[in-house]
């Protein structure tokens, strides 16, 4: 049995506080019955979940794996995540990540589609299983979002902050003019939804460190974490609701400690030997800080 379950995407708003997931109701009396200690904490990938109990950056984990594939030259790497989006009047919505079927065909295909197209500003498209990484001979000095900030919402269509934040904008709608032209026929054939654009993030400059991190394994359904960490023996899970059940059967308990995260806010639960007695909606009680959060979970595995 793992040591600690995250569900990113576990809370959502109600009318007073937070509600459970409707996903979660096979879980609700065990989860009911838990103490809660709540933190204030910032939307998370289910990458950013595992480098944060890790102690990584996001991208350190993809270039541990890709370093081999790194030219000399590159300086700067990025996580790229691709989306299928919709228009909605005058804004684009981009359809929640965990329901975007991603594998490592359509990452080779992806990577062989705007390579020729990236080669030409010193940028490098490269894959590691389903997870794409881009990589820059020249750095841009741009913070955009994270994915968990747009995936299942509107994309945003300001500049993200740093002097080359129009370059970078500029870069992922040349990206979304390929792929409008060029759609996976792999996909459309399996009836799988169109990819309308790369989402770039988690920049970081290129480092030589000489120890690599050793990796923790995770049992997780996302596939950008699973192409990148082992799932073997794993202590820690983390998931989003829709693909718990693929993790977990339905009667069986859940791990004794429990992350419910939502957009803004996360709670801890511990199973209690005495049931919780109470109301059922969950309202927040003097949140702590993420950072106290983070090192609360490092602290479980």
């Amino acid at each position: 049995m793992p040591q600690l379950l995250i569900v990113t995407d576990a809370l959502t708003p109600a009318e007073k506080g937070w509600g459970i997931h409707p996903l979660l109701d096979p879980w609700r009396k065990q989860l009911l019955r838990c103490s809660r200690s709540w933190f204030e904490c910032g939307p998370k990938t289910a990458l950013e979940w595992y480098a944060a109990v890790s102690e990584l950056a996001p991208a350190d984990i993809p270039v541990t794996v890709v370093k081999e594939q790194l030219p000399d030259s590159v300086q700067q790497v990025w996580i790229a995540s691709p989306y299928h989006a919709k228009l909605i009047r005058d804004q684009i919505r981009v359809m929640p990540d965990s329901l975007l079927p991603w594998s490592e065909q359509d990452a080779r295909w992806i990577c062989e589609l705007l390579n020729p197209l990236l080669r030409e500003e010193g940028i490098t498209l490269l894959h590691h299983r389903a997870a794409l990484l881009l990589a820059c001979e020249s750095p841009i000095n741009a913070r955009p979002d994270s994915f968990a900030v747009v995936s299942g919402k509107m994309l945003p269509n300001r500049h993200p902050d740093g002097a080359d934040g129009g370059r970078l904008m500029r870069l992922m709608a040349e990206i979304q003019m390929v792929l409008s032209l060029q759609p996976a026929q792999h996909r459309r054939a399996s009836g799988e939804p169109d990819i309308h654009g790369l989402w770039i993030w988690g920049g970081r400059e290129m480092r030589h460190e000489t120890a690599e991190p050793e990796p923790l394994a995770v049992a997780t359904r996302n596939p950008l974490l699973m192409s990148l960490v082992d799932g073997k023996d794993a202590s820690l899970v983390i998931t989003d609701a829709e693909q718990l059940l693929q993790l977990t059967q339905a009667q069986q308990p859940l791990p004794k400690q429990v992350v419910l995260a939502g957009d803004g806010e996360a709670v801890v639960l511990n199973a209690s030997l005495i049931p919780r007695i109470g109301r059922t909606a969950w309202q927040p009680e003097s949140p702590g800080p993420e950072i106290e959060l983070i090192h609360l979970l490092r602290g479980m595995i």
